[in-house]
């Protein structure tokens, strides 16, 4: 079974709403424009993946793309919280 039928199968057996979207790779944000898709009703976020200095502890931080980030502010909060 793939990776994402596993995922969907999890969605479904917990009972969480989604709909699947198939698209090209993008790397920005900003790419989403110049797809010819419509997201109007669509909550668009931006993933970030994330690892320590060291490299052995990694993060998955999910932004809605009206968000801005600051990487200092996060990490600070993420070694208050570890």
């Amino acid at each position: 079974m793939s990776k994402q039928k596993e995922i969907l199968n999890k969605l479904d057996e917990m009972k969480i709403k989604y709909e699947v979207i198939d698209h090209p790779a993008i790397k920005t944000i900003y790419d989403i424009a110049r797809l010819d898709m419509d997201f109007k009703d669509a909550n668009i976020v931006y993933n970030l993946f994330l690892k320590n200095a060291k490299g052995k502890k990694h993060y998955l931080v999910i932004m809605d793309k009206e968000k801005d980030i600051n990487l200092k502010e996060l990490r600070e909060q993420l070694n208050r919280a570890l």
